[in-house]
């Protein structure tokens, strides 16, 4: 079990309290004749069971507050050590006594094995995890599960972000430890407001409400090594395999965000369609269609939308437009391309994936997971324009690691597992999304 901090203790209350009023607020808006009794006791018990989350998280963050003011009223020895400050276990480099590199993956093997050091080490980097309050998971089919060591995170954090874009762009929010589906609370039907005659009846409304329910997702990957790669490397295992887990584990999580059957993004029923149909695709020809598809998120969600996200190609057409003059319509500064003439775009950072540029106000982030297979011809892509705080996205964090000796013994290898959970909808307000779609999305020619 993690230990939360005093600021992850604050966010769990701030939302117990939301969902708390949440359903009061459904229990406010039932009629007593009319409702449905099962209803009614099914909203009063959850809202009993949320009431006592709200008392358990505020009982936790006081004793919190006074182990930390406890530890701060402590005068600290002349030499001491504080934690967090004593070398890793695993770091970059480390190595044992006999010199070797003390690497993460190998002990995992070794363990295993029945090594009483590999274990050892493994043990003590599951306390380092939990008191840096990372999640640590004991439990798999065939070996222990862990964490990898902060090194390999550090690595991996750059080559797991660029392969994830839409999904880091989204500011993923933590998984609860337990459950299989969520319900979240929504009002489909809101409250009705008219003018009124002196001394006539008041307009009668009852808001309605339902459950929008969503399920968690594994995602997973696998790397199969040899033993004579793991025994003799020194470390080029544990940061070449890290690097490539990491890398798929990132790249499959995003794809299911964006293109999972009737969940993913660009897949979802409901969003605002925007139809970009033309023979002969151009920047140009297709610069109105985002201010088509920001007015309609204004329109039907009455907010406004953050983010764009596009395939690198689209972006590199964006890229080489030209106006009638043969001038570039996407500038690298700006402010000096406003200075100089109109620019339907800004060029921020020339980048595969990720943060790139802004049009019409809104930042623009690539992503090559984006399918590039729709439509009829199966050669186009899709363009997503959005509003990310109606977007609920939950993840575990870093993905978990394992190891199997038995499936591949007979080759003399080992299999390499890395896993994590994550649970995601963007049906809660579906008109906050736009979908930019048609035969103007075809491979550009330049």
């Amino acid at each position: 079990m993690s230990v939360k901090t005093l600021e992850e203790l604050q966010s769990d209350f701030a939302n117990a309290q939301i969902e708390l009023e949440t359903t009061d607020a459904a229990l406010s808006a039932m009629d007593p004749v009319k409702a449905d009794e099962r209803d009614v006791e099914e909203l009063r018990a959850q809202f009993d069971e949320q009431e006592k989350r709200v008392a358990a998280i505020a009982e936790d963050i006081d004793r919190k507050e006074r182990i930390l003011k406890a530890r701060e009223a402590v005068p600290r020895a002349e030499g001491s050590v504080e934690v967090g400050r004593e070398p890793r276990t695993y770091e970059q480099g480390a190595r044992n006594a006999d010199g070797h590199f003390r690497s993460f993956f190998q002990d995992l093997f070794h363990s295993e094995q029945g090594s009483h050091e590999a274990q050892m080490r493994l043990n003590r980097h599951a306390r380092e995890v939990a008191v840096e309050q990372r999640a640590a998971i004991t439990t798999s089919s065939g070996g222990p599960g862990l964490v990898p060591p902060q090194y390999l995170l550090d690595d991996l954090a750059i080559f797991a972000r660029s392969s994830r874009p839409f999904a880091d762009s989204l500011g993923p929010r933590p998984l609860p430890e337990t459950g299989m589906t969520f319900n979240v609370p929504r009002v489909t039907t809101g409250t009705v407001a008219a003018l009124k005659a002196e001394g006539a009846a008041v307009s009668v409304g009852s808001t309605v409400t339902d459950y929008l329910s969503f399920s968690v997702n594994t995602v997973a990957g696998l790397q199969d090594i040899s033993r004579e790669l793991l025994d003799r490397s020194d470390p080029a295992t544990d940061q070449v395999l890290g690097q490539d887990l990491a890398a798929d584990y990132a790249k499959k999580l995003d794809t299911e965000l964006l293109n999972q059957t009737t969940n993913g993004i660009t897949v979802l029923t409901g969003t605002n369609a925007v139809t970009y149909t033309t023979g002969s695709p151009t920047a140009i020809l297709l610069y109105p269609k985002f201010a088509d598809a920001i007015q309609q998120v204004w329109t039907n969600r009455f907010a406004a939308p953050d983010l764009i996200v596009m395939h690198p190609r689209r972006w590199a057409q964006l890229l080489g437009g030209l106006d009638t003059q043969g001038r570039p319509l996407v500038l690298p500064d700006a402010m000096a391309g406003v200075q100089a003439f109109n620019t339907m775009a800004a060029n921020t950072n020339n980048v595969p994936q990720g943060l790139v540029g802004q049009i019409q106000g809104l930042p623009v982030v690539v992503d090559p997971n984006i399918s590039t297979a729709l439509g009829a011809g199966t050669n186009q892509d899709t363009i997503i324009v959005t509003r990310r705080a109606d977007q609920l996205f939950f993840e575990v964090g870093a993905p978990t690691v394992s190891i199997e000796t038995g499936v591949l013994s007979g080759n003399l290898q080992v299999r390499v597992y890395a896993w994590g959970y994550f649970a995601f909808t963007f049906a809660r307000y579906a008109k906050s999304t736009s979908i930019i779609a048609g035969t103007g999305l075809t491979p550009p020619t330049f």
